[in-house]
């Protein structure tokens, strides 16, 4: 070193300093790069572990759409060897139903640089295929062009066999409503032909609006139908206004004689019959207990004013709609009314004869007693007026009336019970029943003299010990009594209510009250007595015999003037 100049050291210290720097740099630059090796390994490894737990298949492609990556997912499913991306083959695995579809999306996807969404069935390791669902994006440079493709692979195979599932059961319900839908339109199409060309009349109503009113009543805990329109008869109207009659048939037409079917069904339900509140009543009830039919008497009224008595049948077709049938009983009726006129005049001819055979038996049987109480009456006239008087014998005469008069008593009241009791069938009767039979029995009367006749009964009543017939008989001669004094009102003022309830210990009362004039003061005392009558050609024996009827049952009749007018004949009976 002695033999370098100044400047020759120089030169070979900075020499050997630069190199010393760049041996320094590439030392570090190695170390960074051993770093960043590492880095690049753990990050692949970290990488792989997270293809491995993707439960789907994960894959890359360069730009012409050649693999490069598929994680181990595929091999698993599919039993492929996926260490050299390249050589795998994803068209052999796909069913060859579904891979002109795959094919062509994928080369659309690669023209257009688009994302795709294909499904196909995959064949797995198993030799099954399973419904997948790929998607795929293109990663692109600042230039557009394609630098790699990513997607994946999804198993969907449930979910489309859910999907399938759901499609063959919309098939399924779709094929078997048509069916049912055909098989309705059939079933309509038969009910219209027998609708329209039947000889029986039918009537076709809508009751939705009404079912609505019928359906809130229960919702609010009502269970008592009939009890509930008593007390608010402005209920039953909304429910009879809202009942709308839709079609009748030609049958009906004619049968109440309109030559225009929308004319009659045009006409308000509560105009059509007598009796239509208590017909619309009974349909209401039915809809609202859920009852399938009803059925009963009526008389329809017509085009000018026409009557006719007809048997009805209210059958429910549907939640909303009701079907009556009407069988004519006109000339079932003037056969029947034919009958009864023959059979009155018989009963009559038997009651002439009874009377006669009766009278003849009183005349012979009272004859006695009374030819010895016109002696005994003489011979006391002639005893009082001898002087002094035979006060003696006039005492033995009148032990002799009294002893004649009490027969005549004794023949007379077994001629009474002769009359009433006869043979009993004494047993338990059902008032109610009773009273709705007796109604039923008397309809004809009724409806021929416009009287209607009202059931009223409280709700449990026991029943009575008594003879069906006779009991019957009692009703109907105390109805006919009050139809026959409300003779002189007009036909719509005339009514009879029957009522029915439990009074004291052990006893039920029948009430029977009309609207007629009333019964006279002076006539109240003698109305039970035998052959008393207020009516024109009256035996005046009905009442005597029914009260007789009543007090062999253990009971009592009485009569009264209403508070409101009318008469009222009330018997109690006690309970069986």
């Amino acid at each position: 070193m002695d033999g370098l100049s100044g400047g020759g050291l120089f030169v070979l210290v900075t020499t050997w300093l630069l190199a010393a720097a760049v041996g320094l740099s590439l030392l570090a630059a190695r170390r960074k790069l051993h770093a960043t090796r590492l880095a690049l390994t753990d990050s692949r490894q970290e990488l792989e572990q997270l293809l491995l737990a993707v439960p789907k298949i994960i894959w890359r492609t360069g730009p012409t759409g050649l693999p490069d990556l598929v994680n181990k997912r595929f091999s698993a499913l599919t039993g492929a060897n996926v260490d050299d991306p390249r050589a795998v083959d994803f068209t052999r695995f796909v069913h060859p139903e579904d891979l002109p579809a795959v094919q062509a999306t994928w080369a659309q996807a690669r023209a257009t640089r688009q994302p795709f969404l294909v499904r196909f069935r995959l064949r797995h390791a198993d030799g099954n295929y399973r419904w997948m669902s790929s998607t795929g994006r293109p990663s692109l440079s600042d230039s557009g062009e394609v630098r790699r493709w990513y997607g994946g692979i999804i198993d969907i195979d449930c979910e489309y066999a859910a999907v399938e599932a759901l499609r063959q059961l919309n098939v399924t319900l779709q094929q078997r409503v048509e069916e049912r839908s055909h098989d309705l339109a059939r079933s309509e199409a038969r009910y219209r032909r027998l609708f329209e060309v039947s000889n029986i009349s039918f009537c076709e109503q809508d009751i939705g609006e009404a079912k609505a009113l019928l359906d809130g009543l229960k919702s609010k805990g009502v269970t008592d139908f009939r009890g509930y329109v008593t007390a608010h008869p402005e209920f039953l109207d909304r429910c009879v206004n809202a009942v709308r009659t839709i079609e009748v048939n030609e049958a009906l037409a004619r049968l109440l004689g309109y030559g225009d079917r929308a004319e009659l069904a045009a006409k308000p339900p509560r105009q059509n019959a007598e009796n239509a509140m208590q017909v619309l009543t009974n349909q209401l009830e039915a809809a609202f207990h859920g009852w399938s039919n009803i059925e009963g008497r009526t008389i329809l009224i017509g085009k000018d004013d026409r009557r006719v008595p007809v048997f009805y049948t209210v059958r429910l077709i549907s939640e909303t709609i009701q079907v009556s049938s009407h069988i004519d009983l006109t000339e079932r009726e003037r056969i029947e009314a034919q009958r009864m006129a023959a059979q009155s005049e018989r009963a009559q001819s038997n009651r002439i004869a009874t009377v006669d055979a009766l009278s003849t038996s009183l005349a012979h049987e009272l004859n006695q007693p009374i030819a010895a109480i016109m002696t005994d009456v003489g011979t006391g006239v002639r005893w009082l007026q001898a002087d002094p008087p035979n006060t003696e014998g006039l005492l033995r005469v009148l032990r002799r009336l009294e002893v004649n008069g009490q027969r005549l008593a004794d023949i007379v009241q077994r001629t009474r019970d002769q009359l009433v009791k006869g043979k009993r069938d004494i047993g338990p009767l059902d008032l109610i029943k009773l009273a709705f039979e007796t109604q039923s029995l008397l309809e004809g009367d009724l409806a021929a003299r416009g009287t209607t006749m009202t059931i009223t009964c409280a709700p449990g009543l026991q029943p009575v010990a008594a003879d069906r017939v006779e009991l019957q008989q009692v009703l109907v001669n105390l109805v006919l009594n009050g139809m026959e004094a409300m003779v002189d009102l007009p036909r719509g003022d005339r009514s009879i209510t029957v009522t029915a309830q439990s009074v004291g210990e052990g006893f039920i009362q029948v009430a029977v009250a009309d609207k007629g004039p009333g019964i006279a003061e002076e006539n109240l005392a003698k109305l039970f007595q035998p052959f008393f009558t207020t009516k024109p050609g009256g035996m005046g024996i009905g009442l005597q015999i029914c009260r007789s009827a009543i007090e062999a049952l253990g009971g009592t009749l009485r009569a009264r003037n209403g508070e409101h007018g009318g008469a009222v004949f009330e018997f109690t009976l006690p309970v069986a």
